[in-house]
């Protein structure tokens, strides 16, 4: 091993350290602060390899030894700004030089474990670093007399662009470090597309549990309206006809049960009216306020992502700071809004719809409207 990969290695293996050792801390200091973490995802990509000659470490200094092929890496948020991944993919290497003589169309594997930093959003755009190590293998490499694995070290960059809430693009390069004297330096660059699983229609149980209800409430509406129409043709037709044999009391109980029935009638139309009173609202033109009515740096995208209680055309500060106090007993973050001279009070709810709507049922006596959004 020749003087500079010595030093290479001594600089970058401590790099490295310090570099493990921030993210770790990190994670313990935003652990207990972290309010939300985003959902895994899956990058599926085609790849790209340029390599270095031995004893050449120079940025452009590649050989025409190149790699081309194909990886699947998936990907875990674990604190607001920093994720792991970790993934394999394959390729054909072509050209690589060793004493003996060059690879042709050799297989090589890789398994990568990193941990990244997102550190810059520019509307859709999401770029991050990050860092790791990758197992190498090439099994070719016993015809030329070598190790045929070998281990090196990730440092690179990485943009995603949203195209959905379940489907972005993507694109990484990273310079890997080879520790193995088998393995050349080499770039690698990676495009491709990220696929986030529970945001696809067939993985969202909550939606599909949500429209049953739904559906279950109207079946009981229409069964019990049913019954109510025939109820009340039976009855009209008893007393156009005159019938006898029907006796007084026996018209009483049934116009008894008619009245209860339009009781659940209703009961189950306000029901179904509180499932309907959900909706996805923006609150970026709103502003938040303190309880003087002064206006805070606070926005709506700083807001915990979930269910919230809105109280919106509250006319007057003092009325909306009483309804601001009442539904802070069922809630630690609840917010003052203010537009166009009107008041409105945001009260977070959760992020699980079911326990979202019985805090909405417990507070619709509140004494103004209420609805259920979600952000």
């Amino acid at each position: 091993m020749d003087f500079c990969r010595i030093v290479y290695r001594f600089i970058l293996i401590d790099t490295v350290k310090s570099l493990l050792c921030i993210c770790l801390c990190s994670i313990v200091i935003s652990a207990p602060a972290q309010q939300q973490i985003g959902d895994g995802s899956i990058f599926i990509y085609g790849k790209t390899h340029s390599f270095y000659d031995p004893g050449v470490y120079e940025l452009g200094m590649t050989n025409s030894a190149k790699a081309n092929g194909l990886g699947i890496s998936f990907h875990k948020p674990i604190a607001k700004r920093l994720s792991i991944f970790g993934g394999y993919d394959f390729a054909l290497a072509d050209g690589l030089p060793y004493p003996l003589g060059k690879t042709t169309k050799a297989n090589y594997h890789q398994l990568d474990a990193n941990i990244s930093l997102d550190f810059l959003r520019i509307w859709r755009v999401q770029s991050y670093i990050f860092t790791g190590y990758a197992w190498n293998s090439i099994p070719d490499l016993a015809l030329l007399d070598k190790k045929k694995s070998g281990v090196n070290i990730n440092i690179g960059s990485g943009v995603k662009l949203k195209l959905t809430e379940a489907i972005s693009l993507g694109y990484q390069v990273n310079y890997r470090f080879s520790i193995s004297e088998n393995i050349p330096f080499n770039f690698r660059h990676q495009f491709g597309v990220h696929l986030i699983p529970k945001q696809f229609k067939f993985c969202d149980k909550s939606n599909s549990k949500v429209k049953l209800e739904d559906d279950l409430f109207a079946y009981r509406l229409d069964s019990l309206n049913s019954v109510h129409d025939s109820l009340l043709s039976e009855l009209t037709l008893a007393n156009n006809a005159k019938v006898e044999y029907i006796q007084t009391q026996d018209l009483k109980a049934l116009e008894e049960y008619v009245r209860l029935l339009e009781k659940d009638n209703q009961r189950l139309l306000e029901e179904v009216r509180s499932k309907i009173n959900f909706q996805d609202s923006d609150f970026s033109t709103f502003s938040f306020i303190d309880s003087t009515g002064m206006v805070l740096s606070l926005t709506s995208s700083e807001l915990t992502s979930g269910y919230y209680l809105y109280a919106p055309a509250i006319s007057l500060l003092e009325l909306a700071q009483h309804y601001k106090s009442v539904l802070g007993k069922f809630s630690d973050k609840t917010y003052l809004l203010l537009k166009n001279g009107s008041f409105s009070i945001l009260a977070y709810a959760g992020d699980v719809r079911t326990v979202a709507d019985k805090v909405y049922q417990s507070n619709r006596a509140l004494g103004t409207k209420l609805v259920l959004v979600k952000l």
